[in-house]
């Protein structure tokens, strides 16, 4: 039982490392932070998806109103690797 949260530990400490970088990226242009986008209730979360971190907003707002989760076939982890 330990090493599986030695792994979670870890996980959320990479899961909040992303975070950063992502806040970084659109907190340095006010013009991205003014966009805001509706949440996607038919997306189908992976359970490899970055918990807590509303990938949706921020790939909104990096891409300046572009919603790229309105592609089909586009899931969080696509999105999270176009942004990286």
């Amino acid at each position: 039982m330990d090493t599986y949260e030695f792994i979670q530990k870890k996980i959320k400490e990479c899961d909040d490392q992303i975070d950063q970088k992502l806040d970084d990226i659109t907190g340095k242009d006010p013009e991205k932070k003014e966009h805001h986008i509706d949440e996607k209730p038919y997306k189908r979360i992976n359970k490899n998806t970055p918990q807590n971190i509303d990938i949706n907003l921020k790939s909104y707002q990096m891409f300046k109103g572009t919603d790229l989760l309105a592609i089909e076939g586009m899931s969080y982890n696509t999105v999270l690797n176009i942004m990286s």
